[in-house]
């Protein structure tokens, strides 16, 4: 197990080109394996080998609450990974409500070469995230926003398919 004396829950793995394993979900503590949380609740990523051993963590987000629901491995080595976001500070550019779609293209490092928030004054997330044929980022979710990124909502809680970069 990984984490600290709060709720840390992981919801996503992949593995890595190295033969090792990268986990993605949130954590609230910190403290124990959390050693640089950044808010109320950080996405957190952790890689580890086939043993269970830890080989690095990294608390990315902002001041608010994120989560990171979906890890990708890319085609060039990098990291997709989905979620949601409150904050626009840290790790976060922008924020336009109260949870963003979020998405963060790690490298093996843990370090962030790109993030991009959609979303519209309500609740957005990002469950899941892939990479298409023509090197775009197909992000699904669902929403609850119908103004700013998110142009029309049909009722309550939409289905919500965002291609990007």
């Amino acid at each position: 197990s990984f984490g600290g004396s709060q709720i840390d829950i992981g919801y996503a793995v992949s593995s890595t080109a190295d033969g090792n394993y990268l986990m993605v979900g949130d954590a609230r503590s910190d403290d124990m394996d959390v050693t640089n949380p950044l808010g109320n609740a950080d996405a957190w990523a952790v890689k580890f080998d086939d043993t269970g051993a830890m080989m690095w963590q990294k608390s990315f987000g902002g001041s608010d609450f994120e989560s990171a629901r979906s890890a990708y491995r890319l085609s060039d080595g990098n990291y997709l990974i989905s979620g949601s976001t409150r904050s626009s500070n840290g790790d976060v550019a922008n924020n336009n409500g109260q949870n963003d779609a979020w998405v963060v293209i790690m490298d093996d490092t843990g370090s962030i070469i790109f993030e991009n928030t959609s979303g519209g004054s309500d609740l957005d997330f990002a469950n899941d995230a892939i990479q298409t044929n023509d090197q775009k980022v197909l992000v699904v979710g669902n929403t609850e926003s119908n103004d700013l990124d998110i142009a029309l909502n049909r009722g309550n809680k939409d289905f919500l398919l965002i291609k990007i970069k």
